[in-house]
């Protein structure tokens, strides 16, 4: 039985013909015959390569963006920022007895998620460098190069579900937040209904665009060796219904969490220095705006919006996520403006003019205020 070596190597050279070659291969596993695949693949396309004028054009979605080691303190760094930002929530809230308010839940829960995404992105990043470095011929192929390849689709696709699942928990916590400063208007409680109905369907389309792209799952296991996975035309379409889907499920439900209480501040009777404050604490969801945007224009400019490289969608993703962390403890920290337990708290009274269809005591004479807890 000849050596693979030598088989390669006779490939290489066709004048030598010491053995036959379908009997020497015949005794190989199936998993020397996957690398020697990969072997000779990578003979074709190099001598396809030199016989090209001009240097080779790299595919982006290949390519090493940001250094292995960098970018896995990048990942760890900003994990421990979202740990470090939930130890002070978790700490003004147990100081003012606020632990038990619903919208807690889900800030700890969307970090349970975002901690297990992170987790998810380190393991991917190991196997994605790896195939990198065998793609862009920086090392040979190795044996388990089709596990690493399959290991990659699954947790790409984990790592979204957890991604977005943390971002929308942020969502709600911060819809919960602002429901007690909007019962002084009851139709503004409608439009929060409304919201949080919206909210929903949007996940719901999210998570299907991403479970039917690129063939769904079934086609993760009738990806052949050497095949490339997700690059047809209807897979590419589907693809970018995905990720295009979600950046706007994600901009559009930001954009609605942050109108929502834009009334009840307009009806304030507080000076212009504490609107100014309440309007900034009402619109931090700007921030999750913001970094969305510049994760897909990022993602756009260094390697195609049509066929992101997975290093950059981590490396934003990570941004993003720590950022809606830090977004949804922020209300928290209103409370270090307020009074201890048990002293007094001003409330600021609302403008309430008398309206059949949007007060739900039509009897309330006009010009009556009703009560809404404080923002500061």
């Amino acid at each position: 039985m000849a050596p693979l070596a030598d088989i390669i190597s006779s490939i290489k050279d066709p004048e030598a013909t010491h053995f036959t070659l379908l009997d020497d291969i015949k005794p190989y596993s199936i998993s020397s015959l996957i690398l020697l695949e990969f072997q000779l693949q990578a003979l074709i396309e190099n001598i396809y390569t030199m016989a090209q004028p001009g240097p080779r054009k790299g595919d982006p979605t290949l390519d090493i963006w940001i250094g292995e080691r960098s970018l896995y303190i990048f990942i760890v760094f900003l994990t421990v920022l979202g740990f470090v930002i939930l130890i002070p929530t978790a700490y003004i809230r147990w100081r003012h007895k606020r632990l038990r308010e619903p919208e807690v839940i889900f800030i700890v829960l969307a970090y349970i998620l975002f901690l297990a995404n992170e987790l998810v992105l380190l393991g991917l990043q190991t196997r994605v460098y790896r195939l990198s470095y065998v793609a862009l011929r920086m090392k040979p192929p190795y044996r388990e190069i089709l596990n690493d390849r399959h290991d990659v689709i699954i947790l790409a696709y984990a790592s979204t579900y957890l991604f977005y699942s943390a971002l929308w928990c942020i969502k709600i916590s911060l819809l919960l937040f602002f429901r007690p400063f909007l019962r002084a208007l009851p139709d503004q409680l409608r439009w929060w209904n409304v919201t949080i109905t919206y909210l929903f369907i949007a996940f719901v389309f999210g998570f299907l665009a991403t479970l039917l792209s690129c063939g769904g799952p079934k086609q993760l296991n009738h990806v052949a060796p050497g095949q490339k996975y997700c690059q047809g035309r209807v897979d590419s379409i589907t693809r970018n219904i995905s990720l295009f889907g979600w950046f706007a499920a994600d901009v559009s439900t930001d954009l609605l969490v942050m109108i929502l209480p834009l009334r009840l501040l307009y009806g304030m009777h507080i000076s212009y220095a504490q609107k100014i404050r309440a309007g900034a604490l009402f619109s931090v969801g700007m921030l999750c705006m913001i970094t969305a945007i510049i994760r897909l224009v990022q993602i756009g400019s260094k390697t195609g919006i049509t066929n992101p490289n997975v290093q950059w969608l981590s490396l934003w993703g990570t941004v993003e996520a720590t950022t809606a962390m830090v977004v949804g403890c922020l209300p928290t920290f209103r409370l270090i403006f307020r009074s201890p337990p048990g002293e007094g708290q001003p409330n600021y009274s609302i403008k309430m003019p008398w309206n059949n269809e949007s007060s739900s005591n039509p009897s309330t004479p006009s010009g009556t205020r009703q009560e809404a807890p404080s923002s500061s």
